[in-house]
């Protein structure tokens, strides 16, 4: 009994030199060796931990490289992407401007032509007339229907002033409701750009179409002021004075037809771009110039003055001075 535990004392003892040998000579033939032997040890949890801690490490960099690909094409796709954006805006730096200068260029040069040059404007044959009106309203104040027929003429002004400045605030009413319900990225329903070009767009057309309404406001009250001046011309109130708001009446209402007009343009922007704008814009001025050239020579009205009861006419010539084709 003794000699088989002596025994087995001695294999248990050569067992673990011969471990001990294989673990300092050959470390890789012991891993395996031990592994191999045993299954549920802690070489078995070492080796299983190591290969856990090496495919972690592979995934981690996988992920590491797979992450670093994913920004470089988002890196690049967002280049691509914003190339256009720059371009666009730039034309639009460059196209806006171009079309806003042509547009006020011309009526710049209206307005010389019309106070230097009032014969070859539609707008001074207009005023031209319109100061010979007068005269003829004042010398037959004697007769009603004379007198009413003037009044009907400028409730005519009146009317068509009022229709076109509730146009005006509807269509400013409109577009506040447009860029309020939008939200804070009214961007997205326009032809493109950021939220500052949107927000440029939208203040130049509200303040287009609440100047067209302030003139065609202007207009209308200048045109009541006329429409009592000519109830009041059998009194010594000279005739000056119903010129000159009839003539201010037809400046606003000119006024805010342009102002219409640049509105028109501005539209045309935030739908179809920069481009389309620029196109509209000196379309509008081509047109604007052949329908404010005139070439029909003023001229020099002489009224026929019927007196009451009798048969007898005579001619007066009315003489109108240059400088007061645009009164104020």
């Amino acid at each position: 009994m003794n000699i088989q535990k002596t025994r087995s004392h001695k294999f248990a003892r050569n067992k673990t030199h011969r471990s001990k040998l294989w673990r300092k000579y050959n470390p890789a033939i012991f891993h395996h060796v031990a592994t191999a032997v045993q299954r549920r040890g802690y070489i078995y949890i070492y080796k299983k931990s190591f290969q856990f801690q090496t495919e972690r490490n592979i995934r981690g960099r996988e992920k590491l490289r797979d992450r670093s690909t994913h920004r470089e094409r988002l890196s690049k796709l967002g280049r691509e992407e914003m190339m256009p954006a720059i371009a666009k805006s730039s034309m639009e730096l460059v196209l806006v401007p171009c079309a806003v200068a042509t547009m006020l260029g011309y009526h710049l040069l209206l307005l010389y032509r019309i106070f230097r040059r009032p014969h070859t404007t539609m707008i001074g044959y207009e005023n031209h007339n319109k100061l010979a009106w007068v005269e003829r309203v004042a010398r037959a104040t004697t007769a009603p229907e004379e007198a009413a027929l003037a009044l009907s003429v400028i409730s005519d002004g009146i009317s068509a002033s009022t229709t076109l400045a509730s146009l005006c605030i509807a269509l400013a009413s409109l577009i506040g409701a447009w860029v309020s319900s939008s939200g804070a990225s009214p961007a997205l329903t326009t032809s493109g750009g950021g939220e500052a070009t949107a927000t440029a767009k939208y203040a130049s057309l509200l303040a287009c179409f609440l100047a067209s309404f302030t003139c065609f406001v202007q207009s209308a009250g200048c045109y009541v002021h006329a429409s009592f001046l000519i109830s009041a011309l059998g009194s010594d109130a000279p005739v000056s004075h119903v010129q000159r708001a009839v003539l201010r009446g037809g400046g606003f209402w000119n006024t805010g037809l342009r102002a219409l007009y640049l509105a028109t343009a501005l539209l045309v922007w935030v739908a179809f771009g920069a481009a389309a704008m620029l196109a509209c814009s000196v379309l509008t001025v081509a047109v604007l110039y052949l329908l404010d050239s005139n070439s029909v020579p003023m001229h020099r009205h002489q009224f026929m003055l019927r007196s009451k009861g009798l048969s007898v006419t005579t001619a007066r010539p009315i003489v109108v001075a240059r400088g007061a084709v645009m009164m104020n």
